[in-house]
């Protein structure tokens, strides 16, 4: 029988670890990859079905949380998958790549099938031999942003129903006369910035709740598009922009920018008084802040004006679409 000191090196905690892995049942899980899809209307993210990748063996541990929440309950499935090798696919996956495991669980005859995306690594010990990768199988009301095939990307209609396609547009909005120019910062929506965006960039962050309609009945117009009519709204949005990676001068830019954006074009109104502050992104581990700055509005807009704003974006961006067989 082996000492303490025997089962605490490497070689008897490898022989341990592996021989509890042997012991559990190996299946074969399939992965697949999808890639990042961006709308060019409103900037929304879908992710499109690609090829799949060659199976790979482990073992599978679920862990269900049940949660009520206001507008659904589900059950959030953490997933954790231990290897006995190195799952080398995932140190491929970049920004616009990802892989997901399509898996089932439940008893035998009634299994439920579920779409999981690794997240995370943790738990690695090099003598023992054994990867470990955990994340969260697709929510739901997600579950739409997923998709099989490239024509059910919805490319003719904006996503959102606020001011965002307004704000994208701001990266081609260089008139001569403005002063100083477009500053030339990449404006992405709040929680859908690229992974490691590489700084000068911002993101817009649009209150969900501070949209609301100021007029009290809505109008009907008519739609240049179609010769026919559409209904417009009067709505009012608060914004919050931050930036990265530019000075002082560069944020006075920006805001000059936007307030003569709101002066050519109509298409939103500014209702405060914004101005450039400076926030305090930090990390301590390198003792510096982040060249960041924050500038808040409140603003009008019409949502048909909006719906004109997102067409147009449509001529100026495009987007690369495979379809899967």
């Amino acid at each position: 029988m082996p000492s303490v000191y025997e089962s605490m090196t490497a070689g008897g905690q490898r022989g341990a670890d592996t021989e509890a892995l042997r012991q559990l049942s190996l299946q074969t899980i399939e992965l697949v990859s999808y890639r990042l899809q961006v709308l060019p209307l409103d900037g929304s993210v879908f992710w499109l079905r690609g090829a799949a990748i060659e199976p790979i063996k482990g073992s599978l541990h679920f862990s269900t949380d049940r949660r009520q929440n206001e507008d659904e309950t589900i059950s959030v499935n953490t997933v954790l998958l231990t290897t006995p090798v190195e799952v080398t696919a995932f140190n491929a996956i970049g920004p616009r790549l990802i892989l997901v495991a399509e898996v089932k669980t439940g008893p035998v005859g009634a299994e439920v099938p579920l779409r999981v995306a690794f997240t995370r690594q943790a738990g690695f010990y090099k003598s023992a031999g054994l990867w470990h990768y955990s994340g969260e199988s697709l929510h739901p009301a997600l579950a739409t942003q997923l998709i099989e095939t490239g024509d059910a990307l919805p490319l003719s209609t904006q996503i959102v129903s606020n001011s965002l396609p307004a704000w994208l547009a701001l990266a081609t909005y260089d008139p001569p006369w403005l002063n100083a120019g477009n500053p030339g910062f990449v404006l992405y929506p709040s929680f859908a910035v690229p992974q490691n965006a590489v700084a000068p960039y911002g993101s817009v962050h649009i209150e969900p709740e501070s949209t609301e309609a100021v007029q009290a009945i809505s109008s009907v117009v008519p739609d240049l598009r179609t010769g026919g009519y559409t209904v417009a709204q009067l709505m009012r949005d608060r914004v919050r922009v931050t930036l990265y990676g530019g000075h002082n001068d560069d944020g006075i830019s920006f805001l000059r920018m936007v307030e003569q954006y709101s002066l050519d074009t109509g298409v939103i109104g500014i209702t405060n008084l914004p101005a450039v502050r400076d926030g305090k992104r930090r990390q301590p581990e390198f003792g510096i802040l982040a060249q960041q700055k924050v500038v808040n509005f409140e603003i009008t807009y019409n949502q048909a004006r909006i719906a004109d704003v997102a067409r147009q974006l449509i001529t100026s961006a495009s987007i690369s679409i495979t379809a899967a067989p």
